[in-house]
């Protein structure tokens, strides 16, 4: 936990909107969105905008069996209004224990279509094996992304770095 705190008191906290905290990277290369949840766990979307990917990481305290890099397929869904929008369908997802000893998920994605389904959806879902693994309410999401698109233009006005590539 204390190498966490360490990391992200190094990191440039962008803005704070609406449950959410938006920070520039250590090396101002990447900005990532993130929220505590009220059942304990924590979501973030870490954003590298010159490249058009990132990672999701969803941490819960239910997730007691996941282990540390194992591989889970994962089907990704979004609740738009009433609408349930599984457009991401299954993802390979890494497990992933946090400092805190937390166990959770790291899932990859690539392009911008993430940004606007963070901004336009009320939920995200997570399945594995056709069973709700868990529900995460994106309140405030859309002020969030706006906020993570500001984070986005400031990094792509930094000198590039030539071994980024």
């Amino acid at each position: 936990m204390f190498v966490l705190a360490m990391a992200l008191a190094a990191q440039d906290v962008t803005e704070e909107v609406r449950g959410w905290t938006v920070t520039t990277g250590l090396e101002k290369a990447d900005c990532t969105m993130s929220a505590k949840l009220a059942s304990g766990g924590a979501i973030s979307f870490h954003w590298r905008p010159r490249k058009q990917v990132g990672v999701m990481v969803y941490r819960a305290p239910d997730f007691k069996s996941v282990e540390q890099g194992k591989r889970y397929e994962i089907e990704v869904g979004f609740l738009k209004g009433k609408k349930l929008d599984n457009g991401w369908g299954k993802k390979s997802a890494t497990g992933d224990v946090g400092p805190d000893g937390m166990q959770g998920l790291m899932i990859t994605f690539s392009g911008k279509e993430i940004l606007a389904d963070l901004a336009a959806s009320n939920k995200i879902g997570f399945w594995y094996r056709d069973k709700l693994a868990g529900v995460v309410p994106l309140d405030g999401s859309g002020k969030a992304v706006a906020a993570l698109r500001r984070c986005e233009a400031a990094v792509l006005q930094n000198p590039r770095d030539v071994f980024e590539d």
